[in-house]
């Protein structure tokens, strides 16, 4: 009898555990979630100013050609 009740405890204690892993896991995988929203928005939002700079980067150094009729 003592061994079943030992059993049964340890049994008990190991429900616990992954019950516990469970829920981290799924509070791990909700982070992950969120941080690769992030990352994919900022890359995003970067490369739209990395895209406009380069615009206004040619869009400047026409006009500045052209200043000194460098081009036509």
């Amino acid at each position: 009898m003592i061994i079943l009740s030992r059993l049964e405890d340890l049994s008990a204690v190991i429900v616990a555990d992954f019950a516990y892993m469970k829920q981290r896991e799924e509070e791990m995988r909700d982070t992950s979630e969120s941080t690769n929203n992030k990352v994919l928005y900022f890359s995003i939002f970067s490369m739209c100013c990395l895209m406009s700079l380069a615009i206004w980067q040619v869009l400047y150094l026409r006009r500045y050609f052209k200043a000194k009729k460098l081009i036509d």
